[in-house]
């Protein structure tokens, strides 16, 4: 009889933990707190339509690159300095998804004037032998961090006029990509530098 109790009971444990430990659909894990981009840009526009009352989100979205590129337009003929992305006005959530935007579809960025803020790390690639200048954005959690180059005005500073390792810096310049032997990089070009008060 314990042999019949116990194969009984081993068996509605086998089964209870087996339906428990489905998961069931929409719920995540109490541990995940993970945001994806696509997550982080959906409410981020969710947001910007409720304040704005907008109803279809398609149409909206045509209309915001539609805009986005007649701003880049304007600014190429005009020779305008309006800035067409500001990180430095964003919330970290915006600025990670952004970040990334960036860095895996450059090609719609391209010449877009953009400003950020981070720490300054320079580097030097043996192998090219040249000083590379990068603006290090890190995320909400401190964990993560992304760096973009910029080629401060024409290039020309020198290395000593360049603010300390880990100076916190805004950073405004064109957005490009260029080809360095068989890697695409981008950067920004022909960028402002400015230094954080007490970063000097």
């Amino acid at each position: 009889m314990k042999k019949v109790w116990r194969a009984a009971f081993a068996c509605m444990l086998i089964l209870a933990l087996a339906t428990g430990c489905g998961k069931s659909s929409g719920v995540t894990g109490r541990g995940n707190k993970n945001k994806s981009v696509d997550s982080v840009l959906k409410s981020q526009v969710e947001k910007e339509n409720q304040a704005s009352g907008t109803i279809d989100q398609q149409e909206a979205s045509k209309e915001n690159v539609e805009e986005a590129q007649n701003k880049n337009e304007t600014a190429k003929r005009d020779g305008s300095n309006k800035v067409d992305i500001d990180l430095t006005q964003m919330g970290s959530d915006m600025v990670y998804a952004t970040v990334y935007q960036l860095m895996s579809k450059p090609e719609d960025y391209i010449g877009q004037r953009i400003r950020i803020r981070g720490s300054y790390f320079p580097y030097y690639d043996e192998t090219t032998k040249q000083n590379y200048h990068n603006c290090l954005i890190r995320d909400a959690a401190a964990c993560c961090s992304q760096g973009i180059e910029f080629i401060w005005e024409d290039g020309s500073h020198k290395l000593e006029e360049y603010p300390k390792e880990d100076s916190e810096i805004v950073v405004e310049g064109i957005y490009e990509t260029y080809k360095e032997g068989e890697n695409m990089y981008s950067r920004l070009r022909n960028a402002s530098l400015s230094v954080e008060k007490g970063n000097e």
